[in-house]
């Protein structure tokens, strides 16, 4: 799937960078040589969902953790309450959803902590493979 060439900026900061691609693909990817997640990184990633949200479009979402520092009990928390709030809007629209994360067990565990808390509707997939996780994206949903 090549969807990068044509897609839209939404965020970049030196921790983290989100993109919008033709398709409706919500990717946010950490940014090699970031060493934290600020408050004002999580702030621009919440704010870039609920404006897509706000479009009432389906779209599918792939968060690519490879390259990120486990984040703070805070910052997690902080995550978990927004996906929690908005856990309807987004059990509608957002179709997919791919987490590419580090060959870490911490790393690991987390994820399918915030994946069992949060428990969406849609398709997901979490691998430590970026193309693994980018063919299940560009499948088509049955």
């Amino acid at each position: 799937m090549d969807s990068a060439a044509a897609a839209a900026l939404l965020y970049n900061s030196s921790s983290v960078r989100v993109t919008l691609s033709g398709d409706r693909l919500l990717h946010i990817a950490a940014q090699p040589g970031g060493t934290s997640v600020s408050d004002d990184d999580v702030t621009a990633v919440m704010a870039a969902t609920e404006a897509l949200m706000a479009e009432g479009v389906v779209f599918s979402t792939v968060w690519d953790l490879r390259l990120c520092p486990v984040p703070s009990v805070g910052v997690t928390a902080r995550c978990v309450r927004w996906a929690l709030k908005h856990k309807a809007t987004l059990d509608k629209l957002n179709q997919r959803l791919g987490v590419v994360v580090q060959d870490n067990r911490a790393v690991a565990v987390l994820v399918a902590t915030v994946l069992t808390t949060f428990g969406p509707t849609c398709e997901v997939r979490v691998s430590s493979n970026q193309v693994e996780a980018l063919q299940f994206m560009a499948r088509q949903k049955s």
